[in-house]
């Protein structure tokens, strides 16, 4: 009768023991769906930066080259109008000195003649 006792209660505590085997065995694989789960939601998470790094990149590009094909508009200008500032310049030089010639011309025909 003693043996069978004994019997039995090796049997409840192996019985325990593969019970919280059991269980830590289920907490064990919780924890590791979890940190999929973590894993995949990272995953996402960098593809959606890698995206937006992408497009941001792309838009940077198209500024930069707004910004050169600007510049260059701007710069095509500014020689347009220096060039004509010289021609305004040339052509009051010549109405100076076309102004200096009519000048002279009146001075020697007021000037009285012996």
């Amino acid at each position: 009768m003693m043996l069978e006792i004994v019997i039995i209660i090796l049997m409840v505590l192996v019985l325990a023991a593969l019970l919280y085997s059991e269980l830590r065995s289920r907490h064990n694989l919780n924890e590791f769906k979890a940190m999929q789960q973590n894993d995949q939601a990272l995953g996402m998470m960098q593809n959606q930066l890698e995206a937006l790094r992408k497009q941001v990149n792309s838009q940077l590009g198209d500024m930069n080259r707004q910004l050169l094909d600007t510049t260059g508009q701007i710069g095509k200008r500014l020689d347009s109008a220096s060039e004509m500032i010289g021609n305004v310049h040339k052509s009051l030089g010549k109405l100076g000195e076309a102004s200096k010639q009519i000048y002279d011309i009146g001075k020697d025909i007021s000037s009285p003649q012996s």
